[in-house]
């Protein structure tokens, strides 16, 4: 059994143990690190210029009419 599955396994037996009022906190924090999570990686994405560079010439390209639609692309592969 991996790291992961022992530490989920652990997680929902803890859970299984609480009272029924504590879920909402369970959950509550649940959503807290799913935010973090998102922020942290929102922030990796804000600091690498390059990524950010590649996006807005990307947008440039798109609104240039410098493009092909997603199905001819596909017709060809």
């Amino acid at each position: 059994m991996s790291a992961t599955s022992t530490l989920k396994n652990k997680v929902i037996a803890g859970i299984d143990r609480l009272p029924g009022k504590r879920l909402k906190e369970v959950i509550d924090f649940v959503e807290y690190l799913e935010k973090k999570e998102s922020a942290e990686a929102t922030g990796e994405i804000l600091a690498d210029k390059r990524l950010l560079e590649g996006i807005r010439k990307g947008v440039e390209d798109l609104k240039a009419g410098r493009c092909k639609s997603w199905r001819s692309v596909r017709k060809n592969v």
